[in-house]
């Protein structure tokens, strides 16, 4: 028989491999392991069943595993990597516990001795596979379900969507959370930051955090708890979004729309987009919570299930724009730190950088320093050691500028760490406080300290609930 797999590396496209003789147990969420070149690797099957006409080649082995995917989570993982041209088993990795990842936990019977995968070579395995797919299992196995899952909780029709606009949505998710799981299903809390997922197991104690920041032991627990059957809410990110659920009732986004859902440059994924895909291929309710419109959320306004809950608002709130040709600290923005701190007003500048990068400017040209050769953006390190990005131009020191020969001196642009150096120099260093990630991993320690001081300089991450109506 052939079956289509979705490997655990990022190859969107499916492959298709032979399984010798008709084998009950490779059925649609089975895990093997298939040969990839001069090596092996574990995959998902999508389908027992391919219309590739090609040569193929059989599959090493079969994961005995008890943990199969069910129907929705599955489709949930075909549409999001169709949408963002990934690989469904790499999505479908992303909710298992570290146990369960991997071939290194894998193991094999030989000889009625229990061996390690990673003691045989790939030409090994294959032979060992001549004769039929091997038995492989982890070392850890995956706990078998309890059994009959019950029916669905929203099975027919289009799922309902709402879409919550308040500045405290404490009690309506605690009330959402208490009938979904009253009613025996799960919930699903999704959050843009760590920060923001802290904030809310404060407010739902009985909420289990599954991220990044949660220890690999307590992961292990959380996903084996709910595997065995077990109603809650999970709090965390992309891996909550992925956790098997056996009856999810409600998925909750937070911030909705918010800028952080966007993960890293290398990772084209957006987690408020993907919560709506695994809320449509669950057929469950989907709520947005937000205090306030954003350019998507405005997109809803006139949808089902519009709650705006915002109180009318009697502060003013003033916008400064930077000039795209501007460089360095603005002078209007000190001025205006200066004035919020003389008055007695707290300040909170969010910027995106941590670290400025340094420019070589002249101030007769008023133009910043490009490379001589090409044009292109100058890197500038120590001592004015300047390369170019675009070409392979490299100075050890460039003192003067190359359109007017006059000399060049360093200016550098604003970031978290220059831009608190200077307000230093104006407020007095006792009124600046900059948090960065690295702070903003204990909130209530960076509540605590932006408290005490007057100008608060931090990245995005001080959107978090946590620092409600304190600015």
């Amino acid at each position: 028989m052939k079956i289509s797999v979705s490997l655990s590396y990022n190859l969107c496209e499916p492959l298709t491999y032979r399984v010798a003789g008709d084998s009950p147990r490779v059925g649609a969420g089975t895990r093997v392991l298939v040969p990839l070149g001069n090596r092996v690797a574990l995959a998902w099957v999508l389908a027992p069943e391919s219309a590739y006409g090609g040569r193929l080649k059989d599959i090493i082995g079969v994961v005995d595993d008890p943990f199969v995917p069910d129907d929705s989570l599955l489709e949930f993982t075909r549409r999001a990597a169709s949408a963002y041209f990934v690989s469904a088993g790499s999505l479908l990795d992303l909710g298992l516990p570290p146990s369960q990842k991997g071939i290194q936990g894998l193991r094999l019977e030989v000889e009625g001795r229990e061996r390690r995968l990673s003691e045989f070579t790939a030409a090994a395995l294959g032979r060992m596979a001549a004769a039929g797919p091997l038995r492989l299992f982890f070392r850890s196995p995956a706990p078998a379900p309890p059994g009959p899952v019950a029916a669905e909780l929203h099975r027919d029709g289009a799922p309902p969507s709402r879409l919550l606009l308040a500045p405290v949505r404490g009690r309506e998710y605690r009330e959402a959370c208490e009938r979904v799981l009253h009613a025996g299903g799960s919930v699903i809390l999704l959050a843009p930051d760590i920060a923001t997922s802290a904030y809310w197991q404060s407010l739902i104690p009985a909420s289990d955090p599954y991220h990044s920041a949660v220890r690999p032991a307590a992961r292990e627990k959380t996903w084996r708890e709910y595997r065995l059957g077990k109603s809650g809410v999970v709090c965390g990110g992309l891996s909550a979004l992925t956790l098997p659920l056996p009856r999810p009732g409600l998925l909750i986004i937070d911030r909705a729309s918010s800028p952080l859902f966007a993960r890293p440059s290398a990772s084209p994924l957006r987690l408020d987009h993907l919560a709506e895909i695994r809320a449509q291929a669950g057929k469950f309710p989907l709520l947005r919570g937000a205090s306030s419109h954003s350019c998507a959320t405005f997109l809803h306004r006139d949808g089902p299930g519009v709650d705006d809950r915002r109180p009318p608002r009697d502060i003013s709130c003033q916008v400064h724009a930077l000039k795209g040709g501007e460089r360095g600290i603005p002078e209007s923005i000190m001025e205006l730190v200066r004035q919020n701190t003389m008055a007695g007003r707290k300040t909170l500048v969010l910027v995106n950088r941590v670290q400025p990068s340094v420019h070589l400017f002249c101030r007769e040209c008023r133009r910043i320093a490009s490379c001589p050769r090409c044009g292109g953006v100058l890197k500038v390190e120590e001592g004015r050691a300047a390369s170019c990005r675009r070409c392979a131009f490299r100075s050890a020191g460039l003192e003067d500028c190359p359109r007017c020969g006059r000399p060049l001196e360093p200016l550098q642009d604003i970031s978290i760490d220059s831009l608190s150096r200077a307000v230093t120099r104006v407020c007095g260093e006792e009124a600046v406080l900059a948090l960065t990630a690295a702070e903003l991993k204990d909130p209530a320690a960076a509540v605590a300290a932006a408290a005490e001081h007057p100008v608060v300089i931090a990245t995005l991450a001080a959107l978090s609930p946590h620092f409600q109506g304190m600015f």
